[in-house]
This record gives structure tokens, C-alpha cells and sequence, in this order.
């Protein structure tokens, strides 16, 4: 009796192009995703780093900035005239935005009485700007010392360091203290500094 042969099954078949090497389409999928998933994770640093190195730099202009004013507004008051006759610093106004006091001219002999041989000085702030003024010197616009305020305020005490409630008392003025917030794309810097009246 003649042997049937059996023809393989067609599962069982060699796939002519199995041998052939390259990525199924699956494989390529999830390739594309993960690199997508790293190019996306790596801009978010370089532009987070960025961000962070933009805020770095405008922190440090603050607090330079800051530093720079209150040095300013603490030179000009600690030139405040000291009338000698009538033991008496020359302020006329002392209020928490503001503050006008008389300065000896250049050469002028010390303790002279208020009003004499001096001029006016006035630190005010108005807005987002700190302003100082003089009153021997005449200019178009108002002279600022910054236009990034947050906020400012002065305040005064006594000769034992205590603290004047407002209205304050210009005769027992000694010592003034200036508190500053600048603001910036970086936040906020907050300073102060505490002003001794010279007793010439």
C-alpha cells in the first residue's frame, strides 16, 4: 500500500520573510513614545534652569538695588542739621512715607539755628517711586531713587530707642529707621536700616 505524504500544516509553514531583520510596527510605536517622553522631560529642565537662573539674577539686582538706596537715604539723613541754641534737630516733617529735614550748605558753620545757612532735603514716597529732593537744586522732574517699590515706611524713636506713635513728636526724634520691599520678576527683597541723628 502506497505511503500518503502529509503536507505541512500551514501554521507550521516557514515564513519566507521571518528571516528578513527590522522593527515591527509596535516596536517602532514605543520607540517614538519614549523619545518623545525624554525630549519633553529634558526641555522642562533647560527651561526650568532657565527660569531659575533668570530669578537668581534678578533676586541679586534686588538686593543690590535695595542695599544702594537705604546706603543713600541713610547718608542724607544723617546729615540732618542739629540746631545747637534750641537742642533741636532741623525736621520739619516726620510721617511713615515722609520725611523733610534742613541740611547745612557746604562750609556752613555747625549748629547754626534751623532756617539758616541750610537747605531742604525731603525723602517721600509716592507710589512705586522713592523720591529725594533738594531745594537748592532745580529740576524738570522729580529725582528718583527707585520705581520698584513695594512698599516703604519710616519710623521714629527717642533717645532711649523707643518707638513715637503717630503724630509724632519732632523734638524727641534721635534715631529713624527706614523699612524697604522692592519688588521684581524674582519676588520680593525686604530690608531696613536704623539711622543715629549726629549731635554736632
Amino acid at each position: 500500500m502506497p505511503r500518503s505524504r502529509i503536507k505541512p500544516s500551514p501554521v507550521h509553514a516557514r515564513n519566507p520573510h521571518r528571516a528578513v531583520g527590522g522593527f515591527t510596527l509596535v516596536e517602532l510605536i514605543v520607540s517614538m513614545v519614549l523619545i518623545g517622553l525624554l525630549a519633553t522631560t529634558a526641555s522642562l529642565i533647560w527651561v526650568n534652569g532657565f527660569s531659575l537662573a533668570s530669578d537668581v539674577d534678578a533676586d541679586s539686582t534686588n538686593i543690590s538695588e535695595t542695599r544702594a538706596v537705604l546706603e543713600r537715604v541713610s547718608r542724607e539723613i544723617r546729615e540732618v542739621k542739629y540746631d545747637s541754641t534750641n537742642a533741636v534737630y532741623c525736621i520739619t516733617t516726620a510721617t511713615a512715607s515722609t520725611l523733610t529735614f534742613r541740611k547745612s550748605n557746604a562750609g556752613a558753620a555747625a549748629g547754626a539755628v534751623c532756617g539758616t545757612t541750610d537747605f531742604t532735603v525731603t525723602i517721600t514716597n509716592s507710589g512705586s517711586n522713592l523720591n529725594l529732593t533738594y531745594s537748592n537744586v532745580q529740576t524738570s522732574t522729580t529725582p528718583v531713587l527707585t520705581s520698584a517699590v513695594y512698599s516703604f515706611a519710616f519710623s521714629y524713636y527717642d533717645q532711649g530707642f523707643n518707638l513715637l506713635s503717630s503724630p509724632v513728636t519732632i523734638a524727641s526724634i534721635h534715631h529713624v529707621k527706614a523699612a524697604l520691599t522692592l519688588s521684581s520678576a524674582g519676588g520680593q527683597t525686604v530690608s531696613s536700616t536704623v539711622v543715629y541723628l549726629r549731635n554736632d
